[in-house]
């Protein structure tokens, strides 16, 4: 009854239920539990049907396995015996999913004073057990089970155990032996499931994932494409690991090789003495020389790719994946390092075009670096290099043959693409959705996992709200509601993905597009509610929850503006206040964070234009000054933040004609010359930053300075801007033909 009790406290979608545990009157105890099919994990490689398993579905199944051992943790519980013939796999409608059966083993951590077994009985399976389950009166925790995942994991993919023979002759190579690296049996194997697998199988528990979510994340990780938290060793610590387990056998052969050293240096010094044996000696040198040259040469190369790829790696595991260096970086150094890394990242590109994998690795990590540039307001650079990532990527996307993982990483990356196509207005917009829409559902239709569905979701959902809703917007909203009640069902069964989480607040976000206002204020309160759980979760776990919390802050933006639209501006007016409250808390914790600086400027906007409309015009300008004044600041610690440049210029001239609609001719005159102020400052940085409009809007601004100055009978000043306003047009005739 021991496994019955165990799985009784268990409550997930990734373990066998337990419906009903009792006893026969003849005392005979049963267990009703859930019928799963599928077979085992040991059926995926002795089964001629194991072939139609790709490397990414097996990983998408152990993500699921690390998700059901995670819960078994939590529940205090230690299985003891992961193995491949206690996960089973359940196919439902075509739908294949993971379970964590046979708990008979189990043994809850809690218990200290007393064990289910003897202390040198060996309990479990020796293929797959950890090396302090084969040493005597060593402790067994949850990172045993860990151990015993990722011996699973090896053999799933190679084929192979990780040590073979007898139990009495495997036991040994458990404790000193390393196994054979994944790779070296299965060359198909990628690196980043290789590094999860050894890491996992590390010989110290101190060196293995700690938790099981922690292997769980990074399994997710490469599922979509992203980089993994997890290193493989150098050769320097596989040196060391090996001298420490074998120091005796070492010591004896260093003592050897110095004596046959000593051995040879007496002889050359003989040699020596003969005029034959010095020519050949310095033919040996010569020939030694060219060859030390070539080496040399060969070296250099690999070392040139080496340091490309580190820097890569190393840009992403420092500045990308640790939102405390998204969010305190000074935006000068954040600056630098993106141009030093997009300009390695595109030579990288070019010299590997031809190798499909070089090309697919790098560009997965590219797709999170292009999450560091759209939260850090680096629109213009995500722009280029996401477009640059798609034209190598997209030809082996295109390709019949195409993985679900290249067909999933095409798929983030055009949506990223969409988010800088709809901050800048494309026309380009609406192709490219479709384009993430087309990649997200191949990908899904290949078994690319949960990651490839997300996508599928929130393609299906932004081209719902933005394309369909123009013509049909009863059946976008239709098609919206299917996508809440989609990505609720992954994040029900992948709790520990953040992205989902966030993205659940997303489709709320999309849905309240094309609600009335009552409804839309609602999905915002939903949106809110879900990352409010969510950071709460992140503050707990002690992981950076700063972008979780802007997002609730931006969603109470918008459940302002939506109470506003309902004729709450009591509401309205307290909701906006909020969400400014939230976002000044945010901008003292994190300074230099760009993109929480721009949501506040927006949001005083907003309640400025709130205040206006109800006549409290007073009220109304000192928020549009206050937003003015954080457009100002953004600039300040980033010079290159062109949108809020536009943006700060636009509110001047918004408030010029309130103040001289109210008969404030001096103070309009004031911000009629900031704003042509403010575009000189755009104009002073590199042309890549302009567009054709934004020379369009600078002569308006130009000329209404100038028609200002005409009314107030001020000719000077009057005739200094018409003159600005001609040679501009005749410095750029080509932007205004």
């Amino acid at each position: 009854m021991r496994e019955a009790q165990a799985l009784a406290q268990l409550k997930s979608p990734y373990v066998v239920e337990i419906y009903h545990v009792d006893e026969l009157d003849n005392g005979q105890p049963y267990i009703v539990m859930e019928y799963v099919s599928g077979g085992t994990f040991a059926d995926l490689i002795t089964t001629p049907e194991s072939q139609a398993y790709e490397l990414d579905q097996l990983a998408n199944l152990f993500h699921e396995v690390a998700q059901g051992l995670t819960a078994a943790h939590q529940a205090g519980l230690v299985h003891r015996d992961i193995k491949p013939s206690n996960i089973l796999v359940n196919d439902k409608g075509g739908a294949i999913h993971a379970k964590l059966a046979d708990f008979g083993l189990a043994k809850n951590s809690a218990e200290d004073a007393f064990s289910l077994t003897q202390s040198a009985e060996i309990i479990g399976t020796p293929a797959f057990m950890s090396p302090e389950q084969v040493v005597e009166n060593a402790k067994v925790d949850c990172r045993s089970d860990i151990y015993s995942l990722g011996a699973t994991m090896y053999y799933c993919f190679t084929g192979q155990l990780p040590f073979s023979g007898s139990a009495v002759s495997v036991i040994p190579q458990i404790i000193d032996t390393e196994p054979k690296t994944p790779r070296s049996i299965n060359a198909s194997i990628p690196e980043d499931l290789e590094t999860i697998c050894l890491k996992a199988m590390a010989k110290k528990p101190s060196k293995r994932y700690q938790v099981a979510s922690a292997m769980g994340h990074d399994i997710r990780c490469y599922i979509a494409g992203e980089s993994i938290s997890a290193k493989s060793p150098g050769r320097i610590e596989l040196a060391f690991s090996w001298l420490r387990r074998h120091t005796t056998q070492t010591l004896t052969s260093i003592l050897a090789a110095f004596t046959v050293a000593a051995a040879i240096v007496f002889s050359i010094m003989s040699w020596q003495n003969s005029k034959t044996a010095s020519l050949a000696a310095s033919n040996a040198a010569e020939l030694s020389q060219r060859t030390n040259a070539l080496e040399s040469v060969k070296t250099q190369i690999q070392q040139r790719d080496d340091h490309v790829r580190q820097t890569l790696e190393g840009f992403f595991n420092k500045i990308v994946s640790d939102q405390t260096y998204r969010t305190t970086l000074p935006t000068h150094a954040k600056h630098e390092m993106v141009r030093v890394m997009l300009t390695q990242y595109e030579d990288y590109l070019k010299k590997q075009k031809d190798d499909r994998k070089a090309t697919i690795e790098v560009c997965s990590t590219f797709s999170e670096v292009a999450d560091f540039l759209l939260d850090s307001q680096m629109m213009f650079q995500a722009n280029e290099s996401i477009k640059a990532s798609l034209s190598h990527l997209k030809p082996y996307s295109l390709d019949s043959n195409a993985e679900s993982r290249e067909l999933a990483i095409t798929a983030k990356l055009s949506l990223q693409l969409f988010e800088v196509a709809r901050f800048y207005n494309s026309k380009e917009r609406d192709s490219i959705i479709e384009q993430a829409d087309r990649f997200a559902r191949q990908a899904v239709e290949k078994g690319g996992g949960f990651k490839a569905e997300q996508y599928q979701i929130i393609a299906k959902g932004s081209k719902a709200a933005y394309i369909i809703a123009a013509s049909d917007k009863a059946f976008a909203t239709t098609s919206l509601i299917e996508c809440r009640q989609a990505i609720d069902e992954l994040g029900q069964l992948n709790p520990d993905d953040d992205s989902l989480q966030i993205d659940r607040a997303r489709i709320r976000r999309l849905l309240g597009k094309l609600k009335p206002p009552f409804e839309a204020a609602s999905l915002r309160q939903e949106s809110i509610e879900i990352l409010e759980r969510l950071a709460q979760k992140q503050n707990q776990l002690n992981h950076e929850d700063t972008l979780t919390r802007r997002l609730i802050a931006v969603n109470r933006t918008y459940q302002g503006l939506a109470y506003a639209s309902a004729g709450k501006m009591g509401l309205a007016e307290a909701t906006l206040g909020t969400a400014i409250a939230e976002m000044q808390q945010l901008i003292k914790k994190k300074p230099a964070y760009a993109k929480i600086r721009a949501d506040l400027a927006e949001t005083y906007v907003q309640l400025g234009n709130l205040l206006n409309r109800q006549q409290r015009s007073a009220e109304a300008y000192g928020k549009f000054e206050s937003a003015i004044e954080a457009f100002q600041q953004l600039v300040t610690l980033d010079r290159h933040q062109a949108s809020a440049i536009r943006r700060s210029a636009a509110i001047h001239q918004r408030l010029a004609k309130y103040h001289k609609k109210d008969g404030n001719m001096p103070e309009s005159g004031t911000h009629f010359e900031a704003s042509v102020k403010a575009y000189e400052r755009l104009f002073s940085l590199d042309p890549l930053y302009h567009s054709k409009r934004d020379f369009q809007v600078f002569r308006k601004m130009i000329d209404s300075a100038a028609n200002h100055y005409a009314e107030t009978e001020n000719k000077k000043r009057s005739s200094e801007y018409l003159t600005m306003s001609n040679e501009f047009v005749a410095e750029h005739p080509q932007m205004f033909q």
